[in-house]
């Protein structure tokens, strides 16, 4: 009995431990939840502190939203009333509106009365000054004014003889129908440009490898030479230094034209498509046909002396110097494509071709600096000519990695917006140059470049390119015809920069064979294309052609 009590007892007791035993995991798995919970419990209390700070946070920024509300209404009240006022002076606007389109409409109906006096005062006044014109071709209007003139002076009274045998030999010219010899000029051999056929051959630059055969001498005319030629003109700054080497050459003004004309006596007359001419005292009076333009050519009709004009300008401006073209003896066009529509428009055939040139009194491969191992550009930026600044932009995306670029900005320090470079170009600027100090851009740097507004016409292009090859300077350029045409492969010549910087890192290789290249284009220039040239040309047609009477 005592051992089955013992077992029980012992049985009882495994059952304790094993219930002893599961309380204590038990236990300690709720002492863990407890911690957890614990753990737990803190961290609501921290929320509930966030929380709280933001509500205190979010109550301060309602107080606060609720201030600028209560702004905001003010300022609606505010509004409406300025609307309200606003509303009143529109309706007050549209009664003015009203008046004035009624005001407008009468204006309107003023203007058409006034442009159709205003038409016909011109055609009076047009009609006047051919009246004027004809007045003073007149004989009788020559034998009065030849007579006056020798009532004003002992040296006028000594001339009188030989003015009036002048108009003797014009009565019998007249009489027998003799036509004019255009003035006493001296005849220049006459040049191979023909008004038809531009010359479109370069010299190739591999013939330059043999001793150079008997060319042909270029003279350089000094002031006081070539028979003193008397040349009376109006020509903007880059055309007169020019020319003023070739002959003795003397700018009018609008204010004393007569005067100079008596006091020079010119023998030829030479007005180009000049913008602002002498001093710029010449703005607009060319391309309107001025008065003093048309006094101009008719004292030197009266004084038998042949006039040209020469419109550089086109074929842009063709129309613009068009009336201007048909007061003169002789036209002459930088395009060729536009002799035709001078021939059809003024009813004659003394239309010639003139491109620029060079002058080797300036332009020429003397070295005055030493050269840098840049690009310059000396020009301007024109907003009216997109595909010329696109053609610019894409040399200014690549030259730079080749070679620095200077930019002369001819427009620099002025405000207009249409000649304003953009501020991507800044950094290549380096100011301007005047006329006379121009060289240093031609003659300062190994590389210039060249930009052409027009580029499909067969002969006109920018000047800038004969001034250049004529300073011995590689000549980079944006594509033209007639550059094509006339110098052929002698200027780099293309729209895309990546391909001018192909062809220049060819030359910078090759020193050799760039020597080469710009003694091809200084001879093509030096043999034919200076002004010396050019003006020799002018007057071989003026001489050679006779002027019929109208």
């Amino acid at each position: 009995k005592e051992s089955q009590k013992l077992f029980q007892i012992k049985s009882e007791l495994d059952k304790a431990r094993q219930k002893y035993r599961s309380v204590t995991e038990q236990v300690a798995v709720l002492k863990s939840n407890l911690n957890e919970s614990n753990h737990k419990y803190l961290e609501a209390n921290e929320r509930i502190d966030k929380l709280k700070h933001k509500y205190l946070e979010a109550n301060e920024r309602v107080d606060e939203l609720k201030g600028h509300l209560d702004e905001s209404n003010e300022r609606v009240d505010e509004l409406k009333g300025h609307l309200d006022e606003s509303n009143e002076r529109v309706d007050e606007l549209k009664g003015n509106l009203d008046e004035s389109n009624r005001k407008y409409r009468e204006a309107n109906e003023r203007i058409d009365s006034l442009k159709e006096r205003l038409a016909e005062k011109q055609k009076q006044n047009n009609m006047l000054q051919k009246n004027i014109i004809a007045m003073r071709a007149s004989i009788g209007f020559q034998l009065g004014y030849a007579i006056v003139s020798a009532g004003r002076s002992w040296q006028g009274l000594i001339c009188l003889p030989v003015s009036l045998w002048r108009i003797f030999k014009q009565v019998l010219r007249i009489v027998f129908k003799r036509p004019i010899k255009a003035g006493k000029l001296s005849l220049a051999k006459k040049h191979d440009m023909e008004q038809g056929h531009p010359q479109d051959q370069a010299i190739p630059i591999e013939t330059l490898s043999r001793p150079a055969q008997k060319l042909p001498v270029v003279k350089f005319t000094l002031p006081g030479t070539k028979a003193a030629l008397k040349v009376a003109c109006i020509m903007d700054e880059f055309t007169y230094n020019a020319i003023q080497h070739e002959c003795n050459l003397s700018q009018l003004t609008p204010d004393h034209w007569q005067s100079e004309l008596e006091k020079f006596k010119p023998e030829l007359l030479f007005i180009e498509s000049a913008w602002r001419g002498k001093d710029e005292r010449w703005g607009g009076k060319v391309s309107h046909n001025g008065a003093e333009l048309q006094g101009i050519v008719a004292w030197c009709r009266f004084h038998n002396v042949p006039s040209v004009f020469w419109n550089k300008e086109d074929p842009i401006h063709f129309q613009t110097f068009l009336n201007t073209a048909k007061l003169f003896d002789f036209v002459f066009t930088t395009d060729i494509d536009c002799i035709h529509r001078y021939k059809a428009a003024l009813g004659h055939d003394r239309i010639f071709l003139l491109p620029f040139a060079c002058q080797p009194m300036v332009n020429n491969p003397i070295e005055l600096y030493h050269r840098k191992e840049a690009v310059s550009f000396a020009g301007a930026y024109y907003v009216r000519y997109p595909e010329r600044t696109r053609d610019l932009e894409s040399f200014l995306n690549e030259l730079p990695a080749f070679r620095p670029v200077k930019i002369y900005d001819r427009n620099f320090g002025k405000d207009d917006p249409n000649y304003q470079f953009p501020s991507a170009y800044h950094p290549y600027i380096v100011g301007t140059l005047p006329f006379d100090k121009i060289d240093l851009a031609y003659k300062g740097y190994q590389y210039a470049i060249n930009l052409n507004s027009i580029k499909q016409s067969q002969t006109m292009f920018a000047r800038r390119v004969f001034e250049l090859l004529g300073s011995n300077t590689i000549t980079i350029s944006n594509y033209s015809r007639g550059l094509r045409l006339m110098l052929g492969e002698l200027v780099i010549t293309s729209d895309n920069g990546s391909q001018i910087v192909q062809r220049l890192q060819a030359f910078a290789d090759d020193p050799e064979t760039a020597g080469k290249f710009k003694l091809a284009a200084l001879r093509k220039v030096m043999l034919e294309h200076t002004y010396g040239q050019r003006l020799s040309y002018v007057l071989s047609k003026v001489g050679d052609t006779d002027i019929p009477d109208d």
